[in-house]
């Protein structure tokens, strides 16, 4: 997980942006406060460990 630095016209911002996959028009989730990142990633570290 890292800080998502959005570049001009990729799909990953736009995915970014509108919380939606354009591939299959489903919502995805997105994390947007600097909170939910960061129990995000402890999540993925206790999975490791």
């Amino acid at each position: 997980i890292q800080v998502f630095t959005p570049t001009p016209m990729t799909m990953s911002t736009c995915m970014y942006y509108t919380s939606i996959d354009p591939k299959t028009g489903k919502a995805i989730y997105v994390p947007y406060t600097y909170r939910e990142k960061k129990d995000q990633k402890s999540e993925l570290y206790k999975s490791i460990r």
